[in-house]
Protein backbone atom coordinates (compact mmCIF):
# COMPACT_ATOMS: atom_id res chain seq x y z
CA UNK A 1 0.00 0.00 0.00
CA UNK A 2 1.47 3.33 -1.02
CA UNK A 3 1.17 6.41 1.25
CA UNK A 4 -1.29 7.49 -1.16
CA UNK A 5 -3.44 5.19 -0.40
CA UNK A 6 -3.15 5.20 3.40
CA UNK A 7 -4.11 8.64 4.20
CA UNK A 8 -7.40 8.93 5.66
CA UNK A 9 -10.62 10.67 4.66
CA UNK A 10 -9.94 13.91 6.51
CA UNK A 11 -6.55 13.82 4.93
CA UNK A 12 -7.61 14.10 1.30
CA UNK A 13 -10.95 16.15 2.16
CA UNK A 14 -8.50 18.93 3.47
CA UNK A 15 -6.15 18.68 0.61
CA UNK A 16 -8.70 18.76 -1.73
CA UNK A 17 -8.08 14.90 -3.76
CA UNK A 18 -11.32 13.25 -4.97
CA UNK A 19 -11.96 10.21 -2.83
CA UNK A 20 -13.20 7.05 -5.23
CA UNK A 21 -15.08 5.24 -2.81
CA UNK A 22 -18.50 3.40 -3.22
CA UNK A 23 -19.47 3.77 0.58
CA UNK A 24 -19.19 7.42 0.76
CA UNK A 25 -21.63 7.57 -2.26
CA UNK A 26 -23.96 5.15 -1.16
CA UNK A 27 -24.65 6.65 2.32
CA UNK A 28 -24.89 10.44 0.66
CA UNK A 29 -27.57 8.70 -1.54
CA UNK A 30 -29.19 6.76 1.72
CA UNK A 31 -29.24 10.20 3.74
CA UNK A 32 -30.87 11.95 0.55
CA UNK A 33 -33.68 9.09 0.87
CA UNK A 34 -34.20 9.61 4.60
CA UNK A 35 -34.41 13.42 4.36
CA UNK A 36 -37.24 12.63 1.49
CA UNK A 37 -38.93 10.09 3.36
CA UNK A 38 -38.98 12.56 6.48
CA UNK A 39 -40.64 15.34 5.05
CA UNK A 40 -43.27 13.13 2.91
CA UNK A 41 -44.14 11.73 6.86
CA UNK A 42 -45.16 14.49 8.03
CA UNK A 43 -47.74 15.07 5.26
CA UNK A 44 -48.31 11.28 5.05
CA UNK A 45 -48.26 9.21 8.55
CA UNK A 46 -47.98 5.84 6.87
CA UNK A 47 -44.66 6.05 5.29
CA UNK A 48 -43.20 5.32 9.40
CA UNK A 49 -42.04 1.93 8.25
CA UNK A 50 -39.89 3.46 5.27
CA UNK A 51 -38.46 6.00 7.82
CA UNK A 52 -37.60 3.37 9.93
CA UNK A 53 -35.67 1.22 7.16
CA UNK A 54 -34.19 4.30 5.83
CA UNK A 55 -32.75 4.88 9.22
CA UNK A 56 -31.46 1.33 9.59
CA UNK A 57 -30.11 2.05 5.78
CA UNK A 58 -28.31 5.34 7.22
CA UNK A 59 -27.23 3.37 10.58
CA UNK A 60 -26.00 0.42 8.57
CA UNK A 61 -23.97 2.30 5.89
CA UNK A 62 -22.38 4.54 8.63
CA UNK A 63 -21.34 1.44 10.65
CA UNK A 64 -19.54 0.05 7.43
CA UNK A 65 -17.94 3.43 6.40
CA UNK A 66 -16.90 4.20 9.84
CA UNK A 67 -15.22 0.95 10.01
CA UNK A 68 -13.65 0.55 6.36
CA UNK A 69 -13.16 3.84 5.37
CA UNK A 70 -12.84 6.37 8.51
CA UNK A 71 -10.83 3.78 10.18
CA UNK A 72 -12.40 5.05 13.79
CA UNK A 73 -13.91 1.89 15.37
CA UNK A 74 -15.12 3.06 18.34
CA UNK A 75 -19.14 3.95 17.65
CA UNK A 76 -19.46 0.98 14.95
CA UNK A 77 -20.93 -1.41 16.91
CA UNK A 78 -23.79 1.30 18.40
CA UNK A 79 -24.31 1.92 14.51
CA UNK A 80 -24.45 -1.54 14.00
CA UNK A 81 -26.90 -2.26 16.31
CA UNK A 82 -29.43 0.76 15.90
CA UNK A 83 -29.31 0.12 12.22
CA UNK A 84 -30.63 -3.63 13.71
CA UNK A 85 -33.04 -2.37 15.74
CA UNK A 86 -34.71 -0.31 13.60
CA UNK A 87 -35.23 -3.34 10.83
CA UNK A 88 -36.57 -5.04 13.63
CA UNK A 89 -38.83 -2.09 14.29
CA UNK A 90 -39.99 -2.16 11.09
CA UNK A 91 -40.15 -6.17 10.62
CA UNK A 92 -42.68 -5.45 14.31
CA UNK A 93 -44.40 -2.60 13.03
CA UNK A 94 -45.46 -4.19 9.45
CA UNK A 95 -45.97 -7.53 10.75
CA UNK A 96 -47.58 -6.85 14.13
CA UNK A 97 -50.89 -6.31 15.32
Amino acid sequence: MNSRESRSVAQRLLNKEPIYNIGIFVQCMVLALLVIVTVSYAFIPEFSGIVKISLALTFITMAYNNEKILKRKSFTPLYGLAGIAFVVMAIVEAYGS
